[in-house]
């Protein structure tokens, strides 16, 4: 419980850090320092988002399967499960906006982020159950 806690107040506190410094200051303006603070951000808070996505999706998704399924539901994931996978998954948004900066996005850097984040879930997942 303490964990969902200190998530949800670090994700927060870390998205308005990053709306704050987006507003304020330019990327010339703060440094290479700067740039990687704005990353860090940019992960923590969308860790918290996917943690609490997965999270609550798990959730749903069991309650529906005691509705429509008779034999045997769905467990729902717990959030130690559900942070697991959120890091991996939150390391996406990084990688896009970093290849962005580069001007490297297209779709095979898509397709590669895809493979990343598939390679990442299965090792997580192994590792985990």
């Amino acid at each position: 419980m303490m964990y969902r806690v200190l998530l949800s107040v670090v994700s927060f506190v870390s998205l308005l850090v990053l709306l704050l410094i987006l507003n304020i200051a330019s990327p010339s303006s703060v440094g290479p320092f700067g740039i990687l603070i704005v990353f860090v951000l940019i992960y923590l808070s969308s860790l918290g988002a996917v943690t609490f996505l997965i999270f609550f999706g798990s959730k749903i998704s069991a309650v529906l399967s005691k509705i429509f399924v008779f034999k045997k539901p769905i467990t729902p994931m717990s959030f130690r499960h559900s942070y697991y996978f959120g890091s991996m998954i939150s390391a996406a948004p990084v990688i896009l906006v970093g290849l962005g900066s580069v001007g490297a996005v297209g779709g095979y850097e898509l397709l590669l982020v895809l493979i990343f984040l598939v390679v990442g879930c299965f090792y997580v997942s192994k590792r985990i159950y």
